[in-house]
């Protein structure tokens, strides 16, 4: 059971959602539970191009604690929203003590089936498979615990057992870099996304050369038009300790990360904070694309509610 005690503020985080989906949509869907206050599905200033996320307010708690329990994972437009109490306590949401990242995960490991293994274990506050826009799995994932007495008996029972048909890691987010996937021995290109938007091609290299010589920075923008950027190394220990202290790490002002909401992308990780990554070699990238579009029809068929 997904419940947790319902805050004085009966307020859902609605995740994962296709850009199409509408406020219309989300009240016909949460007004079924009961009386809706509010709803707003957050969206980019310039564009108006929708986020992937929202806030549904109900008038009370218990219609709040009902919805969670019988809309989370609900089918719209071919995408399983998540839900996840409205959390506004910086403290609270930043903590890893109860912050549980699994690794090793098999490809057909959704929110749901994630959520279902960790649940028997405590009250779980969010859970998510990183995931690319069309809903394929990156094979890991994070579990927030309501308590971290849950999540440290869901690490000593879950580590190296077999779910899905494949042996999964599981550690405290703190820990994660000790079960990172990159796994070629000698990588020296490194992927980069989610930096400052006034950072340039000058600002990357000054950050990135601390670690060791560079033989090419080049940035670029994404299928969304963000931009991302390619640093490459001259040595792969050089890349292995950039990617070990930059990987995660939240370049914004101390004011800026005092703010309540943090915006995650559809892989699950926080916008706010560096990616930096392995960069997948040009094969690679072919192989997960061609998967990605097997999958486009699968993702688009799917029935109104996961199973």
């Amino acid at each position: 059971m997904q419940t947790n005690k319902a805050p004085q503020i009966a307020s859902l985080y609605v995740g994962d959602l296709h850009p199409e989906v509408t406020e219309a949509e989300l009240y016909e869907l949460f007004n079924r539970i009961g009386p809706v206050a509010s709803i707003r599905v957050c969206r980019e200033k310039a564009s108006r191009k929708s986020l992937g996320y929202g806030y549904v307010n109900f008038h009370n708690g218990k219609d709040a604690e009902t919805a969670l329990d019988n809309l989370n994972y609900t089918n719209i437009h071919g995408r399983c929203c998540r839900l996840m109490w409205s959390q506004r306590d910086a403290g609270q949401r930043k903590a890893n003590n109860s912050n549980v990242y699994v690794a090793n995960l098999d490809k057909n490991i959704d929110n749901k089936a994630l959520h279902d293994t960790f649940s028997v274990f405590g009250e779980i506050r969010s859970c998510k498979v990183a995931a690319d826009a069309l809903g394929s799995s990156y094979g890991y994932g994070f579990v927030h615990f309501d308590t971290e007495e849950a999540a440290r008996d869901a690490i000593a029972k879950l580590n190296n057992m077999e779910v899905g048909g494949k042996r999964i890691q599981v550690c405290l987010c703190e820990n994660r870099k000790e079960v990172s996937s990159n796994s070629s021995s000698d990588f020296t290109n490194l992927y980069v996304k989610c930096f400052p938007a006034d950072w340039s091609e000058e600002t990357l290299r000054a950050e990135f050369e601390k670690f060791g010589p560079l033989t090419g920075v080049a940035v670029r923008a994404d299928a969304q038009g963000r931009k991302c950027a390619f640093v490459n190394f001259a040595k792969h220990e050089d890349a292995r300790e950039c990617v070990n202290e930059m990987h995660m790490k939240d370049m914004r002002s101390p004011e800026d990360q005092e703010k309540d909401e943090v915006e995650v992308g559809t892989d699950g990780h926080p916008l706010t904070r560096l990616y930096v990554q392995r960069a997948q070699p040009k094969a690679e990238r072919e192989r997960l694309l061609k998967h990605q579009y097997a999958q486009e029809a699968a993702i688009k068929s799917k029935s109104s509610v996961c199973t």
